[in-house]
């Protein structure tokens, strides 16, 4: 076995970089713990209260957070695979929230659940659904209003 020298480029990391970001920490592109939701009581807090937002992949669960950035947290039953394929499934996860932090809404937090489709699905995929759908789960009810019988637009249809 030969060993590689540290300053050898032929060492260096194959996985494409972060995009730089004006997130409060992503300045060297870690997943802090402050970034992660770690409590039972906030993962059942998020699903009980939380938007739901169904992919192929994923289920994506969120509610407003109490901090100005977005937390994450990651569920990968054992309906998805072994050991093996569920900490597989975990990482790219992990992966595409370090490297899109930027990309996603401000401050929230946001429960992805793993489906079994999950250990089938390419990390561009996966990535992007997690990205869609949560973006797209905050956008639900922003468009969405409590109108009063009569006071819908699509009730305002021409009747003669």
């Amino acid at each position: 076995m030969s060993q590689r020298a540290k300053g050898d480029p032929s060492t260096k990391d194959t996985r494409p970089a972060c995009d730089a970001s004006p997130h409060p920490f992503t300045a060297d592109q870690r997943l802090r713990k402050v970034e992660r939701l770690l409590r039972p009581h906030e993962f059942t807090r998020t699903q009980r209260r939380g938007r739901r937002y169904v992919t192929p992949a994923l289920v994506i669960i969120l509610v407003r957070g109490e901090q100005p950035w977005t937390r994450v947290g990651i569920t990968v039953s054992r309906k998805v695979g072994n050991a093996v394929v569920r900490n597989s499934v975990k990482r790219r996860l992990r992966e595409i929230f370090r490297c899109n932090k930027a990309a996603l809404p401000q401050g929230w937090d946001v429960v992805w659940i793993a489906r079994s489709a999950a250990a089938q699905t390419s990390f561009e995929e996966l990535r992007e659904q997690a990205l869609t759908g949560t973006n797209r789960a905050t956008q639900r009810r922003r468009g969405r209003r409590n109108h009063r019988r009569g006071d819908n637009p699509r009730d305002q249809t021409d009747r003669t």
